[in-house]
This record gives structure tokens, sequence and C-alpha cells, in this order.
């Protein structure tokens, strides 16, 4: 498809909400006998929204999450279309103005707020939480808890043998810890969640064999996710030296965080 990922969803939400909003004053505005068939007209209007869309996201609301931001720019369409109907010439021209702000607020924010939200828990992908106590293992058998971090900032890389995206980013994974490896004020690991059966050994080893030389550590369960609050994998967290966890999103986005942190030494 020509549109790609969740740009997809920001183009939608834009193209939909106009797209209704304009269909729905216009078949208003052709209906002008009778009150009973101005009602009919809106209900038809919502009849696509409320037989399919809304029960999809009903009956399957864990996977149509993403979707959800742009199903909403259908009933957003098609009540600023007939708010604008029934509106004078000035009401037309605030309502036409708040549409236009939402999808420009939609496309250039907005959804990436919802995105980070479903996704990390968190608008912004910063956050201030109190660091959950944790006992991972290292590759040699050492237990690295947090007590062992206090004083550093610490990125911990959560992923899973089953996460194609996972190990997709674990070039960048291994760019950054390239990046801070000689600062003695940081660590980095890619901490492993473990499905049951997993052999973490050999995950482990097949890292090695594409020359990637960050640490890895291994979770002791999958207890972690609830620990951690993760969401989703992979998600990466920035720990700072109060033990507070000040950051949960993407690899991609850590370097503006990192960099605060470090001018407060």
């Amino acid at each position: 498809t020509s549109l790609h990922g969740y740009w997809g969803h920001e183009v939608k939400f834009i193209g939909t909400s106009l797209l209704y909003c304009c269909m729905s004053w216009y078949l208003l505005d052709r209906t002008q006998e009778w009150k009973t068939t101005k009602l009919f007209t809106i209900s038809a209007i919502l009849i696509p929204f409320l037989v399919f869309l809304l029960p999809v996201h009903i009956l399957n609301f864990s996977h149509t999450t993403v979707a959800l931001f742009s199903s909403f720019a259908y009933l957003i369409g098609v009540i600023i279309g007939v708010l604008v109907y029934y509106s004078g010439k000035l009401f037309k021209m605030v309502y036409l103005t708040f549409l236009i702000s939402i999808n420009i607020f939609a496309g250039v924010a907005g959804f990436s707020y919802w995105i980070n939200y479903i996704n990390f828990g968190t608008w912004t992908k910063e956050t201030n939480q109190e660091l959950p106590h944790f006992v991972f293992t290292a590759e040699d058998g050492k237990m690295i808890t947090d007590k062992d971090i206090k004083g550093k900032i610490v990125i911990l890389d959560f992923w899973n043998t089953r996460c194609g995206v996972c190990l997709a980013k674990f070039p960048i994974l291994e760019k950054e810890y390239l990046k801070y490896k000689s600062n003695a004020n940081m660590e980095l690991f890619a901490v492993n969640v473990p499905f049951k059966n997993d052999n973490v050994g050999k995950s482990v080893s097949k890292i090695r064999s594409k020359g990637y030389t960050f640490p890895v550590l291994k979770a002791g369960s999958s207890d972690v996710e609830k620990e951690f609050k993760i969401m989703g994998y992979p998600t990466v967290i920035i720990i700072n030296k109060e033990l507070r966890v000040i950051y949960k999103g993407e690899i991609e986005n850590i370097d503006e965080i990192i960099n605060r942190e470090l001018k407060k030494q």
C-alpha cells in the first residue's frame, strides 16, 4: 500500500473527518422537507459506525486500539457536519475552524500521543515512576539488582525471542551502547524476558554471533512485565540516578533524555 504504518491512520483521520463532515452537511441540506427525514438521514450516516466499527472495537478492543483513534474521526466528522448545518454563518466558521484544528493536531502530534499511550502507558514517553525492585541474571551468572545501579543512568531494553522488531532494533541498541560505554556513570543492558521453554543461552549466542557487544541480562520470569508495566516489545526504559523511571518508549528517542540527565552531573 502507498500508506505505510501509523502514518496511514493519521491520513485516515483527516480524510474521514473532512469527508463525513461534508457529506452530513450536504445530505441534510438536500432533505429539507421533514424533520423525520433529517433524523433518518443522520441515522443512516451513523449506521456504518454503529453496526460495523463499534462492535469490532468492543469485541476485540485490545487489538483495535490503534485504529480506534482514526475510527473516531467518523463520529467527529458527522457531529461537526450536523452542527454546521444547523448553525448560523458565524458558528459555521467556528465549527469548521475547530474541525481543521483537530485535524492539524491529529496529524502533527495527537496520533503520536495516542500511540505512545497504548504502547508504553505514557502520552509523551517521559514519566516519573518509582523503579520496582528487580533481580536480573548476567551472562556470567552474576545477579544484578536495582541496588547495584543506584547513582547511575541506566538504559534497559526489554525484549523477547519472538519479537522480530526487537531483533531489528539491535543495531541501534549496539550503537547507543558504544556511544555511552566509556561513561562510568552510565549502563546499558538488553533485558531478555523469557517465554516458557525459551533457550536464552542460545539466543545470547546468536546475538554474539551477529557481532553485538551490548550486555544481556535475563529476567527471572514474565512477571517483570507487571512490575515494570511493560505493554509491548521492545520497550526501552531509562532510570535516573535516584532510581526513578524517567522514560519509557523506543530506543530511537533516548538521546535527548540521556543528554539532559548527563548535564545534571
